[in-house]
């Protein structure tokens, strides 16, 4: 066949018809020689076709192609397949996002590729009507972006909230009505991170700063929602409901709007109002528009025709996100854990609560049950969260000469019970009033609340002790941690000895503890054992240590240290402080975590707090052996600092 091509110059001027659009012929320069796929090409280049539109054979012959009887035509024609490729190029599904006052914000940088995807069609069901009450800021951004989904909270970007510019115009006792018409959805499938997702998280790793993860989030995104929903959607804020109607005032003017549902059956909404936004996304002062045909100010809204809009998928915008993940879960296993662990351990939970203690025979440990919820349990049991606990105690009466210690009984696989032990001079049997602390500390393994704070830095380290027969009563030892003295004092620390039984062998044995400096960078723990039976030291049993140190913290007033400068050894602690007449006086009377420094090298003892209430009291303990067992009498109250921990409650 002769081919015409060859009589015409490469490339020539030739008008882009889509068959059944109103629009007006689009004219480019292409080549005829070229095939339809780089006719594709070209034509996606210059804008005029997307992946909605596909080449279809045109069969009638008109005047216009009479030029050319001889060869095949073609016509550019609407596909009625919903193409998810179009979407994600145009609405970048593939971008990571974070919720900001005004709307959900992509990220600059890729994260993830997306594979496949599945697409569904509604039908009446996607026209939904409801109304939010906003109360909080959060509420405010879960509705400007568009998301209903509740576990998506943990994803609020916190830094961006609280540098709104906009403050001032949030009203929290508002409501929001709003008309969503969903078209069809799209559930993102394989996603696969990218090359530069994946070096950005394994530089941050190698940096050993979990600072470095909020860099990430910023180039990359908080989450993905994997789960779209495109159409249309109308929101009134502040709305005021009526029968049959709703009616609002604004700056803009009287609104009134017929029910939407009677709108999709030939009645039209009259709207009155002002502003004009770029793109599918129109706002008034109180009114939006999301996908659909744009009106070219809202005095011309004609609801029903902008309905009709949405029969066009590519007048279909994002109206919902939904089954949001963070943007480290795509990364593979190896990868994640590692992010986990960079990021450092989580308080999960907190409690504090008031028991009764009695006491009848001296050196007997009494057993509390930690009573926790089946999600707390669930925690506790899961490897990869790696759960410690740590607990005080605080005599609420007060006694004169007693004092009390606890431990954490954990037999393998089984329930962890706390183990509390009170020291006697004299044995007497009473009645005592306790409160009792214990707080989780685990890794989150789902990313979900660690996102919005970088700033805490929570180590725990773990050392086993094995029981020697005729073995030391005290032992030394400096931990796998260091810290920069020139920027910071030494961090303050938590401890906690667990037993993993109980019997005759142990059951009056107290572990105490405290912490030194054995040189600059580093922290010296000093664990001891004492028999509340014959009050005298002995040999350390079985039992593992573990040290909770607070590098940071998001709120810095929770945790620090005080000197114990005062010859009564007694102090206040709560979250602020006042000096006065050498006491710390209480501003707040929650209740702390303290340990005791000793603040010179290589001096240490075997001393204890005694917690009464609000105050702290370093209590040295006399060994009735006879020998210099435990040295006490190198370590004076001057020498000792309380270091403090105030965890919020949880």
């Amino acid at each position: 066949m002769f081919d015409i091509s060859n009589i015409f110059p490469n490339n020539v001027d030739v008008a882009v018809i889509v068959k059944n659009m109103e629009e007006r012929p689009k004219y480019v320069k292409l080549n005829l020689k070229d095939n339809l796929s780089k006719i594709r090409q070209d034509l996606k280049k210059n804008d005029i076709i997307n992946s909605t539109l596909s080449f279809s054979k045109y069969l009638e012959i008109n005047d216009e192609c009479a030029e050319i009887l001889d060869e095949e035509n073609y016509l550019l024609i609407r596909s009625s397949k919903i193409d998810w490729k179009f979407f994600n190029e145009y609405h970048k599904l593939d971008f990571g996002c974070t919720m900001g006052i005004d709307g959900i914000i992509r990220a600059n940088l890729k994260a993830f590729i997306i594979q496949n995807c599945d697409s569904s069609k509604f039908g009446v069901e996607g026209y939904r009507r409801r109304k939010v009450k906003i109360k909080t800021k959060e509420d405010w951004m879960m509705n400007t972006n568009l998301i209903f989904d509740i576990a998506v909270k943990n994803f609020l970007n916190l830094e961006i909230s609280r540098e709104t510019s906009r403050d001032d115009t949030l009203n929290f006792e508002s409501s929001s009505e709003f008309v969503t018409f969903g078209k069809f959805s799209l559930k993102l499938k394989d996603l696969e991170p990218t090359l530069e997702f994946l070096n950005a998280v394994k530089e941050a790793i190698k940096s050993k700063d979990p600072n470095s993860f909020r860099q990430i989030t910023r180039d990359f995104g908080l989450f993905i929602p994997t789960e779209i929903i495109l159409g249309g959607r109308v929101n009134y804020d502040d709305v005021k409901l009526s029968e049959g109607n709703f009616v609002r005032s604004s700056k803009g003017g009287a609104i009134k709007v017929d029910k939407v549902d009677q709108a999709l059956h030939g009645k039209v909404a009259k709207v009155s109002s002002s502003s004009r936004e770029k793109s599918n996304y129109y706002s008034s002062d109180r009114v939006k528009l999301i996908g659909g045909e744009q009106p070219k100010n809202l005095n011309e809204f004609d609801e029903k025709a902008w309905v009709e809009s949405l029969n066009d998928s590519n007048n279909c915008y994002p109206i919902e996100f939904r089954e949001s993940i963070s943007i480290f879960q795509i990364l593979p296993d190896y990868l994640r854990r590692q992010v986990i662990e960079s990021i450092g351990k989580r308080i999960h939970y907190t409690k504090f609560e008031e028991i009764k203690y009695t006491l009848k025979e001296r050196g007997s440990a009494k057993i509390f049950p930690l009573e926790m919820s089946p999600k707390i349990s669930k925690m506790l049991k899961n490897k990869d969260a790696d759960c410690n606990i740590f607990a005080t105690v605080i005599d609420v009466m007060g006694s004169k000469n007693d004092f009390f210690t606890c431990q954490i009984l954990c037999p393998p696989g089984g329930k962890p019970d706390l183990i509390i032990h009170c020291i006697q001079d004299t044995p007497q049997l009473r009645i005592c009033e306790l409160k009792v602390g214990w707080m989780v500390i685990g890794y989150y393994t789902d990313f979900n609340s660690i996102l919005s704070d970088f700033k805490t830095q929570l180590n725990v380290l773990k050392s086993d002790f094995t029981f020697v027969k005729n073995g030391p009563a005290i032992n030394t030892e400096s931990l796998s941690f260091e810290y920069d003295p020139i920027i910071r004092e030494i961090p303050p620390c938590l401890g906690i000895p667990v037993l993993s039984k109980l019997d005759s062998s142990n059951r009056s044995i107290v572990i105490g503890h405290h912490f030194f400096n054995p040189q600059e960078n580093k922290i010296g723990k000093c664990t001891y054992s004492y028999c509340s039976k014959s009050n005298q030291c002995t040999t350390l049993p079985d039992f593992t240590f573990y040290t909770l140190i607070i590098s940071n913290y998001i709120i810095p007033d929770d945790f620090g240290s005080i000197s114990c400068q005062t010859s009564r050894s007694i102090m206040s602690f709560r979250r602020h402080y006042t000096v006065l007449n050498n006491d710390i006086k209480e501003e707040n009377t929650r209740l702390n975590y303290i340990s005791i420094y000793s603040t010179k090298v290589a001096k240490y003892g075997a001393i204890f707090i005694k917690r009464i209430d609000n105050q702290v009291k370093v209590k040295f303990v006399p060994c009735k052996c006879g020998t210099t067992c435990i040295n006490n009498s190198e370590l004076l109250e001057k020498d000792i600092d309380f270091k403090y921990f105030n965890p919020p409650n949880i």
